[in-house]
């Protein structure tokens, strides 16, 4: 990563500390820079139509 982009990933990190809606975008532009892939999918969404295990709920989940 290039100073620039390092400075401007810090630039957009900090505003979204003044503004939580910017969170999604600072997300996905670190990822981008680390060259991986992020998804998230919240337990209570459903299912999507490519998920092949439709009642997993993730590592650590609990049936209270």
């Amino acid at each position: 990563m290039s100073d620039a982009g390092f400075g401007r990933l810090l630039g957009q990190i900090y505003d979204a500390a003044l503004d939580a809606d910017l969170w999604p975008g600072v997300i996905a532009e670190m990822a981008e820079l680390a060259g991986a892939k992020s998804h998230f999918r919240h337990p209570t969404a459903g299912a999507a139509p490519e998920d092949p295990n439709p009642g997993a709920q993730g590592p650590g989940a609990r049936d209270d």
